[in-house]
C-alpha cells in the first residue's frame, strides 16, 4: 500500500483519528458499518459521493459474539467480504481498555490501519 491517506473517506472520515458510531440497540449501526461502509469502502467505492481510500482494517466487536456477528454478515450476504473480524471471545481478559486492546489487534492483524 502507498502512504496513508489524510482521509479514509474524503471530507468525512479523517485518517489517524478515533471515530464513534452511536445509536440505540437495533438502530442499524452494525448493518450500516458492514453494508454501507466496509463492503463499499474496502473496494474503493465512493461513500455518499465522497472518494474513499481503503486501508487494511480490523473490525472489533466487544458487545456481540462471533456467532452473532456472523449471523448479521450472513443476512447481508457479506460473509466472504468482511473477514477481518475480532470478537470478544478472541481476546484475552486484559483487553478491556484501549491500549491492551489495540496491541492485541495489532498482533492479530499487524497491517491494520483502521
Amino acid at each position: 500500500m502507498s502512504e496513508s491517506p489524510e482521509f479514509l473517506i474524503e471530507g468525512i472520515l479523517p485518517a489517524n483519528e478515533v471515530h464513534l458510531l452511536g445509536g440505540s440497540s437495533g438502530s442499524g449501526k452494525t448493518t450500516f458499518t458492514f453494508q454501507v461502509f466496509l463492503a463499499e469502502w474496502q473496494q474503493g467505492n465512493p461513500i455518499f459521493d465522497h472518494i474513499s481510500h481503503p486501508v487494511p482494517y480490523s473490525y472489533v466487536s466487544l458487545d456481540r459474539s462471533r456467532s452473532s456477528v456472523t449471523r448479521t454478515l450472513q443476512r447481508l450476504n457479506l460473509v466472504d467480504q468482511i473477514t477481518r473480524l475480532i470478537c470478544q471471545e478472541d481476546l484475552p481478559e486484559e483487553c478491556l481498555t484501549v491500549t491492551p486492546l489495540l496491541k492485541e489487534v495489532r498482533k492479530i492483524h499487524p497491517d491494520s490501519e483502521l
